[in-house]
């Protein structure tokens, strides 16, 4: 027999059955624009995946630093999902409807829309 249940505002899904009463987690992502950010954006993607965010869909807008180089290689290690948004203006509306029917169509509990120098923060703390 299986038990399930949300607590909405802490954000604490439980899935339990007699043997196991182990929370689980919200699958949670993060959607981004990200342009001229590659001096800070593994410090940025390394503080959210500690607040337990596994997925970050992130849009390559450019720019003359190495941006579009490291997300490139954050996509090909499976890090993060990179969309080509380069010398585009304008395209957040666009880029937020894409990834929106994407989440729509994936598991996702949780996805924030964000830049990339904000950071969530635990409700715990």
């Amino acid at each position: 027999m299986q038990a399930s249940g949300q607590v909405v505002g802490q954000a604490t899904y439980v899935d339990s059955d007699l043997r196991n009463d182990t929370p689980k987690r919200p699958l949670l992502a993060i959607a981004a624009p990200v342009r001229h950010e590659a001096r800070y954006l593994l410090e940025w993607i390394a503080y959210h995946r500690v607040l337990g965010v596994p997925f970050f869909f992130l849009a390559d807008n450019g720019g003359s630093d190495d941006t579009s180089a490291l997300l490139q290689e954050l996509h090909a290690a499976g890090i993060v999902f990179r969309f080509d948004w380069r010398g585009r203006w304008g395209f957040q509306t666009a880029f937020y409807d894409q990834i929106l029917q994407l989440a729509g169509s994936a598991a996702v509990d949780g996805l924030f829309l964000i830049d990339v120098d904000e950071f969530l923060k635990d409700a715990a703390g």
